[in-house]
């Protein structure tokens, strides 16, 4: 019995991380752009160079992730460590 009401009480969701790609892309659909509206390069478009990243999440638990809200279901934030950061500041300006 006790073994029963301890796992019933476990209320966090239970995600598995299935796949994981990352690819660095220089692509508007997936980032963003800038207009040059001065100088000899006006009229295009600056469009940065980024790290994307996809993720395949499985939730495993009985609990509902996410919301109808956000396009698909969850919206995660991707923190990179300090070494990655300088390094990035370095190579990129």
């Amino acid at each position: 019995m006790a073994l029963f009401s301890l796992s019933a009480c476990s209320s966090q969701p239970s995600l598995e991380l299935v796949d994981a790609n990352v690819d660095i892309v220089k692509d508007k659909s997936l980032l963003w752009s800038i207009g040059i509206t001065e100088g000899e390069r006006k009229g295009e478009e600056l469009i940065p160079t980024a790290l994307f990243y996809e993720f395949t999440i499985k939730n495993t638990g009985h609990k509902t992730v996410g919301t109808p809200e956000v396009e698909k279901g969850i919206e995660h934030k991707i923190e990179p460590k300090e070494k990655l950061k300088s390094v990035s500041d370095y190579v990129i300006g």
